[in-house]
């Protein structure tokens, strides 16, 4: 389907944003030097995370990528009947994607206070479910950015 864009602005650190009419957003990843995927119309409905908070973003501090994640987001109730058919452990692993998606796309967008507010969730979602390894990773990745 083709699809048109209804937006664009430029935030952060001159970090472009385009909303497409599919509901689908980009930025730009500068390394990369290419359009990636920041999030789409029914982005993570079935997260913990996004059933507590409808737009899923509480600790989030209203930046960038609330902006960007949230505009033109229409709650369709599709992951409603797939949150029903989870056991905890999937819930607990599709919560934990959702986290570490918002993690990268502040980063992306250059949202220290979102990044922030994001990473914390994140690590405390490991800590519950014991993830040792990515626990490791996360220590890791926070070591190389010093």
């Amino acid at each position: 389907a083709d699809a048109t864009v209804t937006s664009a602005w430029v935030c952060g650190e001159g970090v472009p944003v385009v909303c497409l009419s599919n509901g689908v957003r980009y930025t730009y990843h500068k390394s990369m030097k290419s359009l990636v995927r920041l999030a789409d119309r029914n982005t993570f409905e079935s997260s913990s995370l996004f059933s507590r908070d409808p737009i899923g973003w509480e600790g989030g501090a209203g930046g960038a990528l609330a902006r960007a994640v949230g505009q033109g987001v229409v709650l369709t109730g599709v992951g409603v009947p797939s949150m029903i058919q989870m056991d905890q452990d999937q819930q607990a692993a599709y919560t934990v994607a959702h986290a570490e998606t918002m993690v990268a796309g502040a980063g992306l967008l250059e949202s220290p206070q979102e990044w922030l507010a994001w990473h914390e969730k994140y690590v405390g979602l490991l800590v519950d479910g014991k993830d040792e390894a990515k626990l490791r990773e996360v220590c890791q990745q926070l070591m190389v950015r010093r």
